[in-house]
């Protein structure tokens, strides 16, 4: 099995650094490129519902509507979300996966710790049975 990764791996490489010396047709956007050096317009662009938009840390519309709703002023740590618990709860059918949901909460609270987030989101989804079926509560399995 080792010698087999280690084969892969190998021909991963080597299949890498063929093409590494000519500059690509369609070089990839840097962070912080202006929207004037955006692709043009026919270019098919990211949708923030699909999976590859949630995996880059975006969020989708529905989930960021859910989340601008919620009042998070007095939300200084996790253990705060519990004062506020039942405004949170639209935001677990809202949000398509716990990683949207993760990321829509540091977005709105960037001074969560992102492990006891997952804890407590988890408690949340166990605890409250009217959650089961959100997206969120399936993922973490309550």
């Amino acid at each position: 099995m080792k010698y087999l990764l280690a084969v892969l791996l190998m021909g991963l490489l080597s299949a890498c650094s063929l093409g590494a010396s000519s500059p690509s047709e369609q070089p990839l956007e840097s962070i912080g490129q202006s929207e004037s050096m955006a692709p043009s317009e026919g270019a098919s662009s990211m949708d923030e519902s699909s999976p590859s938009a949630e995996a880059s840390g975006m969020t989708g519309a529905a989930c960021d509507d859910a989340w601008s709703s919620v009042d998070v002023t007095s939300i200084q740590s996790v253990s705060d979300l519990d004062t506020i618990a039942s405004e949170l709860d639209a935001t677990f059918q809202d949000c398509g996966s716990l990683d949207e949901w993760l990321t829509a909460a540091n977005d709105a609270v960037p001074s969560l710790d992102t492990t006891t987030l997952e804890t407590w989101v988890a408690t949340h989804c166990a605890m409250n049975s009217t959650l089961s079926d959100t997206p969120v509560c399936t993922e973490v399995g309550s």
